[in-house]
């Protein structure tokens, strides 16, 4: 490839969304928290050995009725500042790193360590707010 001579239109994808395609017989839902294993697939959430945060599902990705992998695809939220669950939330979670527990849930500690964002409020002893900025792949 050569270098520019001109000015030209870069073809510009907003990074707030990105498309995944989901796992045969797998559902992901509106809302949830989205991981994938390194074969690039959208799964729900889960605090699994291998996965990694992909972001927060914008719309349901069904490919439940289907074997055939990423015969679905589902658009994920690749910013913000989302809510979730987490058990005995309480002021002294705000700035500590939250990690998957499942598609709705998180905790500040979890066995394989996969973190999806920072608790920026309390919202009652039960919800907390995510920044997932800094942790999707």
């Amino acid at each position: 490839m050569t270098a520019l001579k001109a000015a030209k239109e870069a073809k510009r994808q907003s990074s707030d969304f990105a498309i995944y395609p989901v796992k045969g017989s797998t559902k992901v839902y509106k809302g949830g928290l989205v991981v994938s294993k390194d074969d690039g697939y959208a799964y729900p959430g889960v605090d699994g050995s291998g996965y990694e945060f992909l972001g927060v599902a914008a719309e349901n990705g069904d490919n439940s009725g289907s074997a055939i992998d990423g015969a679905v695809e589902v658009r994920l939220y690749k910013t913000g500042i989302f809510q979730f669950t987490k058990a005995s939330a309480t002021q002294g979670d705000v700035g500590e790193l939250a990690y998957i527990l499942d598609d709705q849930t998180v905790s500040l500690t979890s066995s394989n360590s996969i973190a999806c964002g920072y608790i920026t409020a309390i919202v009652d002893s039960s919800t907390v707010k995510v920044r997932i900025d800094a942790s999707v792949k």
